[in-house]
């Protein structure tokens, strides 16, 4: 199928690659991301034009701002604005209110006084390989695995990836929102502390990247030990610093706001 540069020249993208350039972009990275399926005319439309600006965008950052980090065309290149945002997946409007009171003025000296002994740590040893949450809002889910599979690790000095498909399937079991439309990852915390110290392993319960039944016939993989809460951070570079240099506390749970460019990243800071 081709993709007529008309598209381009009707709409004034402009851009930094030629439309043929685009084109051949377009067709190898369908092929590469398994999307090179049948489209209506105007859908195959939609994703081309979304894809030349996704493209352009990354050039640009790149050649004008990338000293700091670095994008690259990608899956989401291949996405819509409206299923990229199907990503975005965390959603603090109902916690909002719980989080008043999480931070007393004594957990923030606790906190604040932590001392960072190195410029960097690398906890990447003690967790299970990055997981893609696919399409799917659950990013919240994966938020809460991870600080609890780093401290699991931290115990057992053994590594346990752990489910967020149960999360997803049942933190909000009880009301009518769907998890892939977004979450608190405090709420997971609650959810096992109220269900006997349940969280179950990867293996046991994998992930579907759906919302489905909630399940608790199978055994929990922190037998033993008990999630007793959380607590939030004070929203500063050495707060943040301190608490992660601290091997007791180490991995946390990190909430950001994605504007387009970030769907780009690659690598840097």
């Amino acid at each position: 199928m081709k993709y007529p540069t008309l598209f381009l020249l009707l709409l004034g993208i402009v851009t930094s690659y030629s439309p043929e350039e685009l084109q051949q972009m377009y067709r190898e990275k369908k092929i590469e991301y398994n999307m090179n399926f049948p489209r209506s005319r105007t859908d195959e439309k939609d994703h081309f034009l979304e894809f030349c600006n996704f493209a352009n965008m990354v050039e640009k950052h790149n050649r004008e701002d990338g000293s700091e980090w670095q994008g690259e065309i990608n899956e989401f290149a291949m996405m819509t604005e409206a299923e990229r945002n199907r990503y975005r997946g965390l959603n603090i409007s109902s916690p909002l209110e719980k989080m008043k009171g999480r931070i007393s003025v004594k957990k923030r000296k606790v906190v604040a006084d932590l001392r960072a002994e190195s410029d960097s740590v690398d906890y990447t040893d003690k967790l299970p390989p990055v997981k893609n949450q696919g399409y799917c809002g659950s990013c919240w889910t994966f938020g809460a695995v991870a600080p609890l599979e780093y401290q699991l690790g931290r115990k057992t000095k053994t590594i346990t990836a752990l489910s967020e498909q149960q999360y997803l399937d049942c933190v909000y079991e009880s009301g009518t929102w769907d998890g892939c439309r977004g979450g608190w990852p405090g709420d997971c915390y609650d959810w096992t502390k109220q269900n006997r110290h349940m969280i179950a392993t990867l293996e046991d319960y994998p992930y579907m990247g759906r919302d489905s039944e909630c399940r608790k016939d199978v055994k929990s993989a922190i037998k033993g030990y008990k999630v007793k809460g959380y607590r939030m951070i004070p929203r500063s570079a050495t707060d943040v610093f301190s608490a992660v240099s601290d091997p007791k506390i180490g991995v946390l749970v990190g909430a950001v706001g994605v504007l387009d460019t970030f769907f780009s990243y690659k690598l840097g800071s």
